[in-house]
């Protein structure tokens, strides 16, 4: 049986036209009771999906998402919730038949990720493979390709790093 870390948490199963929203809330006997909605991918659904989420106070979102979809929704909850952008590799629903909304819902209960598994930014970024390798042997080169993970996780880290960097109120460097 899996150990329950928030008891009130959402997952999300993020496309290009619309998400899947599954709320898992579980009581003080450990029933949980899910709560399902789609949303389109427009600025005031967005909106609506943020407050949908605090009008039934959840403040924990998981989201997977492929590409860059998930960008524009981490946006519009960021202020307001903690999200956390997971790889579909590690959140997927246990093979079967596949939906979104089962999707949400295995996301909803598999929250919990959080970042002090990693021991310091430098695991991060190993372990999405943007540390600089050494894949050289006998005089050839091997492929220095990014991990699947890394080429979810390097815009973001990049786009974070730009922004520190910019940070005029609380320079870095």
């Amino acid at each position: 049986m899996l150990r329950i870390v928030h008891y009130n948490c959402a997952g999300m199963d993020v496309h290009k036209k619309f998400i899947a929203v599954c709320i898992a809330t579980t009581d003080f006997k450990g029933l949980t009771s899910y709560k399902k909605k789609r949303f389109a991918t427009f600025n005031s659904d967005l909106i609506a999906c943020r407050d949908w989420l605090l009008r039934h106070g959840c403040t924990e979102v998981c989201m997977e998402s492929t590409g860059k979809y998930w960008i524009p929704i981490f946006n519009v909850l960021e202020a307001h919730l903690h999200v956390v952008v997971a790889n579909p590799k590690y959140v997927r629903a246990i093979k079967g038949q596949k939906t979104d909304d089962k999707d949400a819902m295995w996301i909803a209960d598999q929250i919990g990720a959080d970042m002090t598994v990693f021991k310091s930014a430098k695991h991060l970024c190993s372990w999405a493979g943007l540390t600089p390798q050494n894949n050289e042997s006998a005089g050839k080169k091997k492929s220095c390709r990014i991990s699947r993970a890394g080429a979810y996780l390097k815009p973001l880290l990049v786009q974070c790093a730009l922004a520190a960097i910019k940070d005029k109120q609380e320079p870095l460097f």
